[in-house]
């Protein structure tokens, strides 16, 4: 059974509606500064900033592919191939509010 049958709600995953954190809590979850996730929202495009000095708001899925070094998912994320098995793992773990592992 694939990623999307055994969780249901993965079939309607979008990019706005994948799980969000602001920056200190996904520095929490990642056990950096929050000034080193900024720099990972920046460098691999998985968060974003409306304006200048509005709150950064980091995808979790793309905050966890960054902690395991999985390139290879964060190439298939950053394309938008969300139904990708390299991606679908993390999606459902940063929806079940757990970590990922390989």
């Amino acid at each position: 059974m694939g990623a999307t049958e055994s969780h249901p709600d993965l079939a309607a995953a979008t990019p706005d509606k994948l799980p969000l954190a602001a920056l200190k809590q996904a520095a929490a979850i990642a056990s950096v500064s929050p000034e080193t996730v900024r720099r990972w929202a920046i460098k691999y495009g998985i968060g974003k900033q409306i304006d200048p000095g509005a709150t950064w708001r980091i995808s979790i899925p793309g905050l966890l592919m960054v902690i395991a070094c999985d390139s290879e998912a964060l190439d298939a994320f950053s394309s938008g191939a969300l139904d990708s098995p390299l991606v679908t793992g993390y999606i459902i773990a940063a929806r079940d509010g757990r970590e990922f592992s390989r």
